[in-house]
């Protein structure tokens, strides 16, 4: 694993590319390009952009080795990233767990106690010194605890279950009954005639029948 963009970005931001050698107060060794100090670093001396970039990209290497070495729990990208600018700032030696509580935190496992630790290394000789490198710790630190693509990924994921719904059948309509009519057996009884007595047919004679079956014989 390599420094990547974001750790690379938050270097340069406080380092800053001086290409003139300058020295701090309380400093033993000159710095001079993307903060590249020590011994082969003298006064007055002047590089070009290309030197202090180049030399930016063999001092990751050196501040990665240091990473590397001291840290046996498995990193990702942003912890890794946030280390190597922790180192860069700091020295190759500082992640030593045997005087980096930092470092034997997160070789336990215990990234947010690890985390935390950042923002206690701001030790200076000013106030100013100490408010940037207080900056610089806390960006660190929110790099260092920012997930990465891969953390999510591996990241469990809880599935609630869902409650089963209860299916509800609709009530089928009902259909209205169909009245039958009764079925009516034997012959149906022949309709009254109405009795006619035509005159015409009885004649004289029957008409003297009639009236004496009415009035009888006295």
């Amino acid at each position: 694993m390599h420094t990547g963009a974001s750790g690379i970005a938050l270097i340069k931001r406080y380092e800053s590319c001086k290409l003139k050698a300058y020295i701090l107060p309380g400093e033993q060794y000159y710095t001079i390009g993307w903060g590249h100090y020590g011994s082969d670093v003298k006064a007055g001396m002047i590089w070009t952009q290309a030197k202090a970039d180049s030399t930016f990209v063999n001092d990751l290497l050196k501040y990665e080795a240091g990473v590397k070495k001291y840290i046996s729990y498995k990193l990702n990208q942003n912890e890794f990233d946030a280390l190597v600018s922790f180192d860069y700032n700091l020295g190759a030696s500082v992640l030593n767990p045997s005087t980096c509580t930092l470092a034997r935190l997160l070789n336990k496992g215990d990234v947010i106690g690890a985390g935390n630790e950042f923002p206690n290394w701001t030790g200076s000789r000013s106030t100013a010194n100490r408010n940037g490198l207080l900056a610089r710790r806390l960006a660190e630190k929110a790099l260092f605890l920012t997930p990465t693509a891969t953390t999510l990924a591996n990241k469990p994921v809880i599935i609630t279950p869902v409650p089963s719904l209860k299916t509800v059948v609709p009530a089928t309509p009902k259909t209205p009954a169909t009245t039958t009519p009764a079925k009516v057996t034997g012959s149906p009884a022949p309709a009254k005639t109405p009795v006619k007595t035509s005159v015409k047919m009885l004649g004289l004679g029957g008409l003297i029948g009639v009236a004496y079956f009415i009035f009888g014989t006295d």
